[in-house]
């Protein structure tokens, strides 16, 4: 660009540009260890997600703790001088913050609520899910785990070891407790100073005192999980109960459908329809087998006709010509290619079964035939 463009600008363009409006879901403090309260985790902005949780916090937040109360939502003041200086004294003061707060976690998709008495991070998020899957219904879009944190120490073993007896002795060290199956969930997110390994041996010994207190441990279904996330230079300590049944604290898994009773339901719809198929297939075997049944009386029957024509036109003379042709087999095999024994004159043991004597018409004999001379002609004897 030329000298003579550069004088051509305004003073306005060389001026100080105003400050950035300040967004509802920023964190306005860094996670600091003494915190208690909630980590969420996200895959969009973590604005989005800020909001989100508002919302899902103060509506479950409401029905354990009540509504919550802000100081400056007093009745009017009659006295206008009396009403300013309220709200100036109210823009002084900053000791009054909410029950939720967002903090900067440092850690991209991590966002850290923090949460001020009365409210106690593990009562609120347990009972965010278990009113959730009650009801059934999908509430959160952007948030996806949801872990209460009961104490925010720095993530170093010596501290470690130093803050962890005071979130684990109320629920494991009382006078009445019995034995306890228990699990301890490691997660560490930009650190790598930390031994994982040995930050679960410790706190597990941590739990049962070196064998003083008969806790067991148990990965695939424990009573109640120490859980240990490790965000950056700080550690989020807690123990919770319901970690499996609630998926880990996922919002999303939580509320999708059982893989078991989808494959169960999947098998009872294949055994069904197995069924019905070995049904129909035989069904078609037995129509099959009938048609079978049904061409071999057909062809039984035509042979059987073929038979009876023969020995009207003379071919069959006599009974004992009958027998030997049956005997040789040549209507054997017709006969038993029509399966129809029980019918038509089914061959047994080499003999042939005569048809009943109305359906044998046998030809009138020729004049001068001594059959004439008895009262019925069967042409069997001379």
């Amino acid at each position: 660009m030329s000298i003579e463009a550069k004088k051509k600008r305004s003073k306005a363009y060389y001026g100080v540009r105003p400050a950035k409006r300040r967004h509802l879901g920023r964190p306005e403090a860094d996670l600091s260890p003494g915190m208690k309260g909630i980590i969420i985790t996200t895959n969009v902005p973590e604005k989005r997600c800020v909001m989100e949780a508002y919302q899902l916090l103060n509506e479950y937040g409401d029905t354990l703790y009540g509504p919550e109360n802000c100081s400056d939502s007093g009745e009017d003041e009659e006295d206008i001088d009396k009403a300013i200086a309220k709200e100036i004294e109210g823009l002084k003061n900053t000791s009054h913050e909410r029950r939720f707060q967002a903090t900067n976690t440092g850690v991209k998709n991590v966002v850290f609520i923090q949460c001020r008495d009365p409210v106690e991070p593990c009562e609120l998020v347990h009972h965010l899910f278990k009113e959730m899957v009650e009801e059934g219904k999908q509430k959160s879009r952007f948030c996806q785990r949801i872990v209460p944190v009961t104490m925010v120490c720095r993530a170093t073993e010596q501290d470690i070891l130093k803050q962890a007896p005071g979130v684990l002795a109320p629920h494991f060290h009382a006078d009445t407790v019995q034995a306890i199956k228990f699990a301890v969930n490691y997660k560490a997110r930009n650190n790598s100073s930390v031994k994982r390994d040995a930050i679960i041996d410790q706190v597990a010994s941590l739990v049962t005192k070196n064998n003083v207190y008969p806790h067991i441990v148990d990965l695939a279904n424990p009573d109640l999980v120490v859980n240990v996330d490790v965000v950056k230079n700080l550690c989020c300590l807690s123990v919770v109960k319901d970690f499996v049944t609630f998926k880990k604290y996922n919002l999303h898994v939580v509320m999708e459908p059982d893989k078991d009773s989808n494959t169960a339901s999947a098998q009872t719809k294949d055994e069904n329809g197995t069924a019905m198929i070995a049904r129909r297939d035989s069904h078609d075997r037995g129509d099959e087998k009938t048609s079978m049944v049904a061409k071999g009386l057909q062809d039984g029957e035509i042979t059987a006709k073929v038979m009876f024509d023969g020995a009207k036109s003379g071919d069959v003379e006599d009974s004992d010509n009958v027998e030997d042709s049956a005997r040789s087999g040549d209507v054997e095999d017709s006969a038993k290619s029509g399966d129809v024994g029980e019918h038509v004159g089914a061959v047994i043991s080499g003999e042939v079964t005569p048809a009943p004597a109305a359906q044998l018409q046998q030809a009138p004999c020729e004049e001068g035939c001594e059959h004439q001379q008895t009262s019925s002609c069967g042409n069997t004897e001379p």
